[in-house]
């Protein structure tokens, strides 16, 4: 996700009024030299221009402030990303009434003021100039703020089919796919009825991964099946070593996340920690009180085997950079590993175009 660099947009903020004012004034004087020439005759033609410089610049960051507000102002209640032309639409048609009143208000100061013929001449040239650079930048903005959604509409896609892809080679993994036979052998043989049931879970969670490959997000409730469903086997398999607990209140159920991340965290939890008897393993998820998915297990680490690449906590973290400003908070504390995410409402402000 992109951040704005605060020193640059300030510096914009302040030089562009005053810049635009220089290049009118040389145009001015490229195309109508005569007009201009004979504007600014007399011995006291350079303090005249000052002062009219100094008047339409302050025109131009009033102008430009306006803008300024009503862009984050419709920022938080209508984003680029969801009504594009709509947008667009209303921030046009905003820019151009901001410069006709600030415009009309400024000449009427100067008519006060007894600067009847500048006035005149300041609205035009204001209201031109203004207009013609605040569309501009408006439509170039427009564009730009496009491009850069498709970008990172195509990068959330690549990171989700990352994300299934590593689910996947889990699921086919000879280690994962031994593990999961013994426990259909030993059901068959012990409780047929259980056996059918964990073939129906395991055939749930493959369904599931294949399926998320087109969707950058799912609803929680939809992920909170999944997992109980990959979490079957565990249960099985560990017997009461593994203990999954989730605590959902029912209104979190219909906010989003990315596919697959709960499954890699808790596959993770069993992946990096010992699950035995002695050391039950046990996996918490559930929400916390200022809004925040937390999943979190008592650590009680493995040797690695092999150094740790992180590919699933990597690709959560990414795949979340391109949906929300919010970030994934991870403790590793004495007694417990947690890893907190942020819910997505369904009207957030980041791009739904693969979904």
């Amino acid at each position: 996700m992109a951040h704005i660099d605060v020193k640059r947009w300030l510096w914009w903020r302040i030089s562009l009024p005053p810049l635009i004012h220089l290049f009118g004034d040389i145009m001015g004087y490229i195309f109508y030299t005569d007009v201009v020439r004979a504007h600014y005759t007399g011995d006291f033609w350079f303090l005249l221009y000052l002062k009219e410089l100094a008047i339409i610049t302050i025109g131009l960051y009033i102008v430009s402030e306006g803008n300024v507000y009503a862009y984050l102002r419709l920022d938080s209640i209508m984003p680029w990303e969801q009504q594009p032309r709509k947008r667009l639409v209303f921030q046009l048609l905003f820019a151009t009434g901001w410069v006709i009143l600030s415009a009309t208000i400024i000449s009427a100061v100067l008519a006060a003021l007894g600067q009847e013929d500048m006035s005149v001449d300041l609205l035009i040239n204001m209201t031109l100039m203004s207009l013609m650079v605040t569309v501009g930048v408006i439509i170039i903005f427009f564009f730009q703020k496009m491009k850069s959604s498709w970008l990172e509409a195509a990068q959330l896609k690549r990171e989700t089919s990352v994300a299934q892809d590593h689910a996947l080679r889990q699921q086919t993994d000879p280690h994962f796919l031994f593990n999961s036979l013994n426990t259909l052998t030993s059901l068959i043989m012990e409780d047929s009825e259980l056996a059918i049931q964990y073939v129906g879970r395991l055939s749930n969670v493959y369904r599931y991964v294949l399926q998320s490959k087109e969707r950058s997000v799912v609803s929680l409730h939809e992920e909170l099946a999944f997992v109980r469903d990959f979490a079957f086997g565990f249960s099985l398999r560990f017997e009461d070593s593994f203990q999954l607990s989730i605590d959902i209140p029912d209104r979190y159920l219909d906010s989003e996340i990315p596919p697959l991340t709960l499954q890699i965290l808790v596959d993770n939890c069993v992946k990096h920690n010992v699950v035995s008897k002695e050391k039950p393993l046990r996996v918490r998820i559930n929400v916390s009180a200022d809004g925040y998915l937390v999943v979190a297990n008592n650590l009680q680490r493995k040797p690695p085997e092999s150094p740790r690449t992180q590919i699933g906590l990597k690709n959560i973290i990414a795949r979340y950079q391109l949906l929300t400003a919010e970030i994934i908070q991870i403790t590793e504390g004495e007694a417990f590993f947690t890893v907190r995410l942020p819910l997505l409402a369904k009207d957030r402000t980041r791009s739904n175009a693969v979904r």
